[in-house]
C-alpha cells in the first residue's frame, strides 16, 4: 500500500514533467525573465517604495529594458535590412582595386610586402566571401525574427515576474527542502551576482558604444547606428571591438584615408579596449556593487569573464545571464554542502570563494 506522501511525490513527479512538456517551447524564457527579475529585484524594491505601487515599478522596469534592449535591436536589424538593399556587389571590387592602389603608394611598405599583399589580393574571389556573407546576414535575419519574438514573451514573463516576484520568492522558500537561511543564501548570491553582471554588461556596452560614436561622427559616419552596432559588438568576448573598427579601418584605408584608418585603429584599441575595457570597466563594476546593488558577495571577475564566454558559446546571447547565473547557483550549493559538512565536523569557518 502507497503510503499518502510517496503517492504525493509520484504524482508530483508527474505532473512537473508534464508542465516540462507543455511549457518547454516557453522554458527559456520563463527562466530568462525570472534571471533578469532576480537580477533587478533591489531597484524594483526601491522603486515598489518610491512609486507606492508594485505594478506601476513592474511596468516602468519593463518600458526600461525594453527601451535598453528591444528598440536599439530592431533600429539596427532595419538600418542593416537598408543597407542590403542598396548594395552594389561592385562596390566590393571597388574598394579591393583603392586598397590595392593605395598598398602600392605607401613608401614605408617594403616592395616584397607590396607584392604579397597585392597577389594575394588580386587572387582572392570576393564574390565568394559576398556570398557567404548573404548567408550569414540569412542567417543572421532568421536568428533575429526569434530573437525578437522571444524578447517579447521575456518582456511579458519579465512584467509578471516582477509584479509577483515577492510571493513567487516566498513559495519558493517554503517549498525548498533546505533551510530558511540556506535558500535565502542561494536567492541573495544568485540575485547579487546577476546584479551585478546585467548592470555593468549594460553600462559597459553602452559606455563602449559612446566611445565609438565619437569617432565615428568625426569620420562623417552614422553616430547612432555605428555606436548601436559597436555595443552590440562589443558584448562578444575578447574579439567584439575588431567586428567593428576593423572593417572601417580598412575601408578608410581603401580610400586614401591612411591616417583616418589609423586613427580609428589607435583610438579603439587605445581608447576603448585599453582604456575603458581594462581600467574603467573595473571602476564601473566596483561602483554597481558598492553603491547601486549594495551586494557583500565577492565576485571574482575572471570568473564571471569566463562563465560570460561559457554562456555566450552555449546559449548565444543570452548567455551572458544563464551562464553567471548556473555559475553563481553552483558556487551558493557548494557553500551550503561546505558549511553543513564543517558544522558536521564541529568547524565554523566560512568558506572563501
Amino acid at each position: 500500500m502507497i503510503s499518502p506522501i510517496n503517492f504525493l511525490h509520484i504524482v508530483f513527479v508527474v505532473a512537473i514533467y508534464w508542465i516540462g512538456v507543455l511549457y518547454h517551447s516557453f522554458l527559456l524564457d520563463i527562466v530568462i525573465a525570472g534571471l533578469l527579475s532576480i537580477a533587478t529585484s533591489a531597484t524594483n524594491y526601491r522603486l515598489t517604495l518610491r512609486l507606492h505601487s508594485s505594478f506601476l515599478a513592474s511596468l516602468f522596469l519593463t518600458i526600461l529594458l525594453a527601451a535598453l534592449v528591444l528598440i536599439p535591436m530592431v533600429y539596427f536589424v532595419f538600418k542593416i535590412a537598408e543597407i542590403l538593399q542598396n548594395v552594389d556587389l561592385a562596390f566590393f571590387e571597388r574598394v579591393k582595386n583603392l586598397f590595392v592602389l593605395n598598398v602600392q603608394s605607401l613608401e614605408i611598405i617594403p616592395t616584397s610586402y607590396k607584392e604579397m599583399i597585392v597577389n594575394y589580393l588580386q587572387n582572392v574571389k570576393y564574390e565568394d566571401y559576398i556570398a557567404r556573407g548573404f548567408e550569414m546576414l540569412e542567417r543572421v535575419g532568421q536568428g533575429s525574427l526569434r530573437f525578437f519574438s522571444n524578447m517579447v514573451l521575456i518582456l511579458v514573463f519579465y512584467f509578471f515576474a516582477n509584479l509577483y516576484g515577492k510571493q513567487i520568492l516566498l513559495f519558493f522558500k517554503r517549498v525548498l527542502p533546505l533551510k530558511g537561511e540556506d535558500s535565502q543564501m542561494i536567492f541573495d548570491e544568485m540575485g547579487q551576482t546577476m546584479s551585478v553582471v546585467l548592470y555593468s554588461t549594460l553600462f559597459n556596452a553602452i559606455f563602449q558604444g559612446a566611445l565609438f560614436s565619437l569617432v565615428a561622427w568625426y569620420l562623417g559616419y552614422d553616430p547612432f547606428f555605428m555606436g548601436i552596432a559597436y555595443s552590440f559588438a562589443s558584448l562578444v568576448p575578447v574579439i567584439g571591438g575588431a567586428i567593428m573598427w576593423v572593417p572601417v579601418a580598412i575601408y578608410e584605408f581603401s580610400l586614401g584615408n591612411t591616417a583616418n584608418a589609423v586613427i580609428v585603429a589607435l583610438y579603439t584599441v587605445i581608447v576603448i579596449s585599453l582604456v575603458a575595457d581594462t581600467f574603467v570597466k573595473p571602476v564601473i563594476i566596483d561602483f554597481i556593487s558598492k553603491y547601486l546593488v549594495r551586494t557583500q558577495t565577492k565576485i571574482n571577475s575572471l570568473l564571471i569573464f569566463f562563465a560570460i564566454l561559457a554562456g555566450i558559446s552555449t546559449y548565444g546571447f543570452w548567455g551572458i545571464i544563464l551562464g553567471p547565473a548556473v555559475t553563481a547557483l553552483f558556487i551558493s550549493l557548494l557553500k551550503i554542502y561546505d558549511t553543513l559538512k564543517r558544522n558536521k565536523e564541529g568547524s565554523m569557518e566560512e568558506p572563501k570563494f
